[in-house]
């Protein structure tokens, strides 16, 4: 977990994103930034996922899809951010920008 008590979901997240996360050659890059401390997730989309949950955001480093997923086989997990943006993020006072972006 990364970003606890974020202010959107997936059921936020435009249909036309959603679409084009529904789509096996979609690449999706992350965008974690925190108190000046940025890093990069990559990952992928597939034409199983859901996309309809009211309260997460799962990016995977599995193939593994359920509702709570927003894409599969990342090149990095939460344990695998740097101990500098971590350390941010452990700031229940940080502000955490996510931002998405997807590639077809």
């Amino acid at each position: 977990m990364i970003a606890v008590a974020a202010d959107k979901a997936i059921d936020d997240l435009r249909l036309e994103f959603k679409e084009r996360l529904r789509n096996d050659q979609t690449r999706l890059v992350v965008l974690v930034d925190a108190g000046g401390i940025t890093e990069t997730v990559n990952a992928v989309g597939d034409s199983r996922l859901i996309l309809a949950h009211p309260t997460d955001i799962v990016v995977r480093k599995s193939p593994y899809v359920c509702k709570r997923t927003l894409a599969i086989r990342a090149d990095r997990c939460a344990a695998e951010l740097s101990r500098e943006l971590v350390d941010k993020l452990r700031d229940p006072k940080q502000q955490v920008k996510i931002t998405l972006a997807v590639n077809v």
